[in-house]
């Protein structure tokens, strides 16, 4: 399915993009409906393309078989593979827990982009650092309820 501009600014990491940079992110991206169960990638596969979640949950879980623990829970408007921006393997692997529609979109191209336009770059860049800064308190705070404060 195609992606109309108007969905890439309802997400925050394109809402402050001029709009002709989010015509250049539509005609580049794709919008997938995906089931409760769907594996988007494992932990550890190799940098691809990024996902958005319109709407649905995605789980992030690390480790494997018995030993795997759930990371995080994504909802709507949250970015999925973030680490594909910084050419790094997957840090989790990418479950679809309730049935989501997702934008999909190459690292790639969103970088490209970035390179040729300093502004977006740094407009899209502030943005998934700001996801993942709140994804380092949550796990933070995981932490601490895990094991607990140290003073």
């Amino acid at each position: 399915m195609t992606v109309e501009p108007a969905v890439l600014a309802e997400l925050p990491l394109f809402r402050p993009l001029p709009l002709e940079a989010r015509a250049a992110l539509a005609a580049l991206a794709s919008m997938e409906k995906r089931p409760s169960g769907f594996v988007i990638f494992e932990e550890g596969d190799p940098p691809g393309d990024v996902f958005f979640v319109l709407d649905g949950r995605i789980t992030l879980t690390m480790g494997a078989g018995a030993g795997a623990s759930s990371a995080r829970s994504l909802a709507p408007a949250e970015i999925v593979g973030w680490s594909s921006l910084l050419g790094r393997p997957r840090v989790a692997r990418a479950v679809v827990s309730r049935a989501a529609t997702l934008v999909r979109i190459p690292a790639s191209d969103v970088l490209e982009l970035c390179e040729r336009d300093p502004r977006v770059g740094y407009a899209v860049m502030a943005q998934a650092f700001e996801q993942v800064a709140d994804r380092l308190v949550d796990t933070r705070m995981q932490l601490l309820d895990l094991y607990g404060k140290s003073g």
